[in-house]
């Protein structure tokens, strides 16, 4: 059974993610998103460049 693991993320952190995806052979799929979030310090127009990565799991990934 084949398992779609989807995580949003901010694009600081896009080079370590894709690092550890890399070292253990995962293959894996991004792109660009846009999003708002709840965060104290935010104003209610702020949108951010988020990245979201999905990996397909088979039943020997996870």
């Amino acid at each position: 059974m084949h398992k779609l693991i989807v995580s949003i993320i901010r694009t600081e952190k896009m080079e370590n993610v894709t690092a550890a995806l890399k070292s253990e052979g995962i293959p894996f799929t991004y792109s660009v998103v846009k999003g708002y979030c709840g965060e104290g310090h935010l104003y209610h127009k702020d949108i951010h460049d988020r990245i979201k990565i999905e990996v397909l799991s088979g039943e020997h990934t996870i």
